[in-house]
């Protein structure tokens, strides 16, 4: 932007339903009650464990788009989501698992006969 390139690091990818997605920010500055739900929010649903730092004076991206995946009768969006590398940070190799809600989202789609992989 502007001739600046702005580097984040992806700490959540998640598919939140509808209801839960009003609570996520929607502002350029959140307050500590928003940085909470939104905090609990990803933990909920969050499919990977990120080895990285967030808190409540990072700067955030969020990109969403619809899914018709595990709607469960009920609109989902899938987010994926950053923070702005902070002043003097460097971008470094962090580390990713699998969580909790990945797998029971691969034990899903097994017992529906979809493929794993397309996730």
């Amino acid at each position: 932007i502007e001739g600046k390139d702005y580097l984040y690091k992806i700490f959540a990818v998640s598919f939140v339903g509808a209801s839960d997605s009003t609570f996520l920010p929607k502002y350029t500055k959140i307050s500590d009650i928003e940085f909470k739900r939104m905090q609990n929010i990803l933990k909920k649903s969050n499919i990977y464990e990120y080895d990285i730092d967030v808190n409540e004076n990072d700067k955030f991206i969020s990109l969403a788009t619809c899914t018709r995946a595990f709607v469960n009768d009920r609109e989902t969006t899938y987010y994926v989501h950053g923070r702005l590398l902070r002043e003097g940070e460097r971008a470094t190799k962090y580390k990713v698992k699998k969580s909790k809600k990945y797998k029971e989202i691969e034990e899903m789609l097994e017992e529906n006969g979809n493929e794993k992989d397309s996730m």
